[in-house]
């Protein structure tokens, strides 16, 4: 390719707000990485965390003893009720994706609870040299599995799906299919604000969003405490904000799971 080629084909990209300090690199772009990687980190987040509260607990102790005995061994109860809780949770939560236990899910899928774990790998992950995009990949790989264990099924017009105007344009043909045989709702957008415009116009019950890691973050934390999202990040193949493409089968998989449809020939 020459480059008055690769010129003209970066003249005719748009980049997003998440992309201004994209430096043209094909590989940045591309994500793929297994549910272990957030499992993993989220496991050493919460063990830095009970250290942090133990590290505290010893530093403070000596002076609450000097205030009163039943304070300091009240403290020193509830921080290990603390750690338990948050150890049994983690382990709750790891059991169920590893052994399909639906019966938990309700209990384990805390919107807040999994933003502040999302939040929480990504710092984890920064200090360790993990890059975001690979992380949030990772956790919409563990999260979605979540939410089907939840077991979400609700009528087509309950349902939003949500694409970037980057997808290529037979993938756009193809959904619109989707969508005249489901009869669910679908909108193209053109970023994370213009998306929460016709989340709060449409008010679905749930949303499927195709997007980049780096918009599907932003929109997440925002709105995953109000409606439950599974995202598919966006394959980039020529870089981000261009031709991008998806995983059709997946999003297919998913309508039909969330509206209880089994038998491929009914519409």
């Amino acid at each position: 390719m020459t480059a008055h080629d690769k010129s003209s084909k970066k003249s005719r990209r748009v980049l997003g707000d998440e992309w201004i300090d994209w430096d043209g690199s094909i590989e940045e772009s591309l994500v793929n990485t297994q549910k272990k990687l957030f499992l993993w980190v989220s496991i050493l987040g919460v063990l830095l965390i009970i250290i942090a509260v133990f590290i505290f607990t010893w530093l403070i102790h000596p002076r609450l003893v000097e205030l009163s005995s039943l304070a300091g061994e009240i403290v020193i109860y509830v921080v290990f009720a603390f750690a338990a809780v948050l150890i049994l949770w983690v382990s709750l939560f790891i059991i169920s994706l590893l052994f399909d236990l639906r019966l938990l899910a309700p209990i384990l899928l805390v919107p807040r609870v999994i933003n502040f774990m999302l939040n929480m790998a990504i710092r984890v992950g920064g200090l360790l040299g993990i890059p975001r995009d690979k992380m949030v990949n990772s956790f919409l790989k563990v999260h979605n599995l979540v939410l089907r264990l939840k077991g979400i099924h609700l009528h087509p017009q309950e349902l939003l799906v949500l694409l970037p105007r980057c997808l290529r344009k037979d993938y756009f043909e193809i959904l619109r299919n989707l969508k005249e045989r489901y009869h669910f709702q679908m909108m193209t957008v053109g970023g994370g604000q213009q998306a929460r415009q016709k989340i709060k116009m449409l008010m679905p019950r749930a949303i499927i969003a195709v997007a980049c890691e780096r918009d599907l973050m932003s929109g997440f934390v925002e709105v995953n405490p109000h409606i439950p999202v599974i995202g598919f990040p966006n394959n980039r193949p020529e870089g981000p904000c261009k031709n991008t493409e998806i995983d059709i089968n997946l999003i297919e998989s998913a309508v039909r799971e969330i509206l209880r449809i089994k038998d491929k020939n009914l519409n």
